[in-house]
């Protein structure tokens, strides 16, 4: 969940998110809500970006703005980071995801987990990029 979901996130905000899964498994996220200030296809100004590992060096799954969201995503390891960002102008109520995790086979169910890992959340001074 963005800071302060259902209510309006904060401007200037940075917040990471890091879900570990054991090891042999494979984590799906799935955006249940989701509503961040509109961009241009970049979406430069508030974002959330879907890492498929640990740091920021790690290879996007998307990043995501506005209205416009995937059903869901799926890691090709024990590991995914998410990333949300938000400049000095525009806030919404942000966004709500869910994450499951199963076993590398196709042929495993997923099982729902109820929060992320939480690492860090800072509301930054002049931050827009």
């Amino acid at each position: 969940m963005s800071p302060y979901y259902p209510g309006y996130y904060a401007t200037n905000s940075w917040c990471e998110w890091r879900i570990t899964a054991p090891v042999g498994h494979v984590i799906r996220l799935e955006f249940v809500y989701f509503n961040l200030e509109r961009g241009d296809i970049r979406c430069l100004k508030d974002y959330v970006e879907v890492l498929d590992g640990t740091s920021a060096d790690s290879t996007s799954r998307g990043r995501f703005c506005g209205y416009n969201y995937p059903e869901m995503l799926e890691s090709s390891s024990n590991n995914m980071l998410i990333v949300f960002k938000s400049d000095s102008k525009v806030v919404r109520t942000g966004f709500k995801a869910e994450y499951y995790t199963r076993k590398g086979r196709v042929d495993q169910s997923f099982v729902l987990h109820a929060s992320f890992m939480y690492v860090k959340c800072e509301v930054l001074d002049n931050f827009d990029m």
